[in-house]
């Protein structure tokens, strides 16, 4: 993914595109410090894209709202066994190392039993509610979207996870899947196997166009009927 995201830069033409190391900050300086780059990043990403500043969800008053209209289901499935991890590992492909130095063809190598071992920590998360330390030091690679920018909102990051926690998250989605059948609404399609955009796309799509066949006037956005379907609409007040 991080080739692919470096080759797709807006005026990288497809080749190498270089990392950057030079950042303009908010007060107009420009800087090459490693340290006041990522200080700049943080900042500004923190600001304008985590928008750390917004008045945080208050699950209690969401769970008073919308409580009702989600099915109880109480998950009973336990935590992924060494089965599950090693069948996680088994089934991924070549992947960046976390932090953690791990390479999947090194674990691939491990046999079941190092992965019946490994599960007795999954099983005590699950009981005690905790993860190990490093699971929560995650290397974020800034990767630029336009060539030469020194804008750091111009910028992807990429999360790289250590591989153990890749392993796991695997294992638990391959169980966690199968509860959530028991409660997610019909038409919810994000994260479910054998569902993707268009289940929803075209429901909207449909309703639009007759919508406009109907000749009633519908706020439309733009990316889901052409101009020139408006435009043609008699009754409509869109002026072309």
């Amino acid at each position: 993914m991080a080739h692919k995201a470096i080759k797709a830069v807006q005026g990288g033409k497809k080749e190498w595109t270089p990392p950057t190391r030079t950042i303009t900050k908010p007060d107009g300086q420009t800087t090459s410090s490693p340290m006041e780059i990522q200080q700049a990043f943080v900042r500004i990403w923190a600001e304008k894209v985590f928008r750390k500043d917004r008045r945080k969800p208050n699950w209690t008053e969401f769970k008073a709202k919308f409580a009702e209209f989600v099915p109880f289901a109480q998950y009973d499935g336990g935590a992924p066994k060494g089965q599950d991890l090693y069948e996680a590992i088994t089934g991924m492909g070549k992947t960046v190392p976390g932090l953690d130095g791990w390479r999947v063809k090194e674990l691939q190598a491990l046999p079941k039993e190092a992965w019946d071992e490994r599960s007795t920590i999954l099983e005590m998360q699950l009981r005690t509610g905790k993860v190990p330390e490093s699971y929560v030091h995650i290397g974020t690679p800034m990767m630029a979207k336009v060539k030469y920018t020194d804008n750091a909102l111009e910028h992807r990051g990429l999360a790289i996870f250590i591989v153990l926690w890749r392993v796991e998250s695997s294992a638990w989605y391959a169980k966690l899947k199968l509860w959530q059948e028991k409660w997610i609404h019909p038409e919810v399609h994000g994260a479910r196997g054998g569902h993707e955009t268009l289940h929803s796309a075209w429901p909207a799509q449909a309703r639009i166009e007759e919508s406009i066949l109907r000749a009633k006037i519908v706020a439309q956005p733009p990316w889901t009927i052409p101009s020139s379907s408006i435009c043609s609409t008699r009754t409509s007040t869109w002026t072309c």
